[in-house]
């Protein structure tokens, strides 16, 4: 997003299931996120065949570190 202007900057991820934890790299270089069941729904609507977790790791870029100018 840019702040300034409340624009999307980039492109829509779409994923079958909710963001579940996610973290910078310490040098910040890399975006970690995981996708997995949300828990809060109960067990009896898990389907751990159709619902696995996932990891994905992004390397960033610096136009997606940087703020737009001002």
């Amino acid at each position: 997003w840019d702040l300034r202007k409340g624009d999307k900057c980039g492109q829509d991820v779409k994923y079958n299931l909710p963001i579940t934890a996610c973290a910078f790299s310490p040098d910040g270089k890399f975006l970690a996120h995981a996708i997995g069941y949300d828990w809060s729904r109960g067990p009896d609507e898990y389907y751990p065949q159709q619902m696995k977790p996932q990891l994905y790791i992004h390397q960033l870029q610096q136009v997606d570190i940087v703020a737009p100018n001002r």
